[in-house]
This record gives structure tokens, sequence and C-alpha cells, in this order.
């Protein structure tokens, strides 16, 4: 784990090009023979995995089908290694989205303020006719730093991510605990 986890920052920035790259190199970094069934094997894993972590929440897809019905543009940032953006036209929710960054396919990650001026150059629009939503505030102070107004989503019915530890971040700006509350703020 620790080494999965020792790689994070390089998977999400595309520092590895390929699934079997960097399972090729955990392998060699571990020293264990690297067995082509094997490394299928843990391919079909964590994609089954991510596959998981795509699914919607709950009020999701109702929610950015009102967006859409209103005729809003829709964003999306996401850190991610690069079996997101492989599987993300499968999901449910491509179709919402009009622009899509991915970190590991254009090799930077929030909070750098590059993504999210490319988010809102790739709309089309201008930052202060933004709303950005995350659930990190770095990410939102980030975002309000380019001009977006930022609103923290915490759902407290919902757990974090497993295998995720997330530093206590104090945010004071708007907050919602209900995907549909988005809709009242614009």
């Amino acid at each position: 784990m620790k080494l999965w986890n020792d790689t994070a920052a390089k998977r999400a920035i595309g520092g590895f090009k390929t699934l079997e790259e960097l399972l090729e190199y955990i392998c060699r970094e571990l020293n264990v023979p690297v067995k082509k069934f094997d490394i299928n094997l843990a391919k079909m894993v964590r994609y089954d995995y991510i596959s998981l972590s795509l699914t919607p929440r709950q009020y999701t897809l109702e929610t950015l089908s009102e967006l859409k019905k209103q005729n809003y543009k829709l964003g999306l940032i996401s850190i991610c290694g690069l079996e997101t953006p492989e599987l993300w036209p499968q999901t449910p929710l491509a179709p919402f989205f009009n622009v899509t960054l991915f970190s590991s396919v254009i090799g930077i990650q929030k909070p750098d303020p590059l993504v999210f001026q490319m988010a809102y150059e790739q709309l089309g629009v201008k930052p202060e006719s933004c709303l950005y939503v995350d659930d990190a505030a770095r990410n939102l102070a980030a975002a309000a730093g380019v001009g977006m107004s930022s609103v923290l989503y915490r759902n407290p019915e919902e757990t974090e991510y497993p295998g995720v530890v997330r530093p206590k971040e104090e945010w004071d700006g708007a907050a919602i605990t209900s995907l549909p509350e988005v809709l009242d703020l614009l």
C-alpha cells in the first residue's frame, strides 16, 4: 500500500503512460516477478474499483439533468489516474459535461489555478459566471482566487473514499449538504 500511495502524485499527473507500466514498476520495486497474467488480473481489479468510484452519488443525475435542461455549461475537474479518463465515456455522468479536465491527461491538478482557468476558457465563459463545487477547501480557495464562486459540498451521510485521508480543512464560504441545493444557488 505504501508504494501505491507513494506513486499517487506521479499517477495523478500522467507520470505513467499505461496501467501496465505502473503495475510493472511496482512489481520491480517490490522485487516481484512481472507476470503478464498477474498484471492483467491486477488491471481488472483496478478497473473494477475505479468503475465503482464513478458511480453517481445520490441525486447527481437528476441535478445534472436539470442543469443541462436550464442550458448551463458543465465542466468537471478531476484529480485522477489514467483509468478514469479511459472509463469515463461509459459512465452515466459523461453525457452531461461539456468539458472534462483529468489531471492525468493535462499534467496538472487542483489546486493549481491554471486548471480552473483552463475550465472556464474551454467552457467559453468568464470566471465570475462559474459556480465551482468541491469537497476540498484548498480547491475552493484556488477557484475563488481566479474569480469563480465556490461552494463546499459535504454530505454528512456520505463517507470518505476508502484509503483516502484528507487533512481537516476549514471553509467559511458557502456550503451545501445535498447536490440539488446547487440549483438554488444559480
